[in-house]
Formats: structure tokens, sequence, C-alpha cells
């Protein structure tokens, strides 16, 4: 069985990080890495909230997988062209 066999369809369906380090016979902190590792290929959804792994069985998960990565997006690029205007700013200085 592949790793990404042990991570279910659906959100109701969804496995622990405990039960997955069991399965994966790794200790608990490892399981962040595998996870990582694996939505290099495949789409895995998390909550903090609710906690645990799943993968999307509905179109209403994938589009709150793509808002919720969208709106880290915008972020993330506004905090790259805060940079680069302090860039301007230093050179300007300069």
């Amino acid at each position: 069985m592949k790793e990404i066999d042990l991570i279910p369809y659906g959100q109701k369906n969804r496995i622990s990080k405990e039960e997955l380090a069991r399965k994966l016979n790794l200790p608990i902190k490892e399981v962040n890495t595998v996870v990582s590792e694996l939505r290099r290929q495949y789409i895995i959804l998390s909550d903090t909230k609710i906690g645990g792994y799943w993968r999307p069985d509905t179109e209403k998960e994938l589009l709150e997988f793509i808002r919720e990565h969208n709106s880290r997006h915008f972020a993330e690029s506004g905090l790259i062209q805060m940079a680069w205007n302090e860039i301007d700013k230093l050179k300007g200085g300069i």
C-alpha cells in the first residue's frame, strides 16, 4: 500500500495525525514531513480546528481549498511587493 492510500477521500472520513503516524509506523513528529512530500503530487486537505487529513471528494472541498490558497497567495504577494518597495527606497537613499 502506498502512503497516499492511507489518506481517505472526504472530510467526514479524515484520518488523524496520530492514526496516520501509527499506520505509517512513524513518530508523530514525522507525519508533517510525509504529508508535505505527498502534497507535491496530491491535494491533501487538513483543518487545524477539527484535525486530520483527507483528500477532497467534492467540488465544495476543492473550492474551499482554492479560496484558501488564493488568499494566502495574495497575502504573500503583498509582502513581496512591500519588500520591492523597500529596495526602491534603499536605492533612492544611496
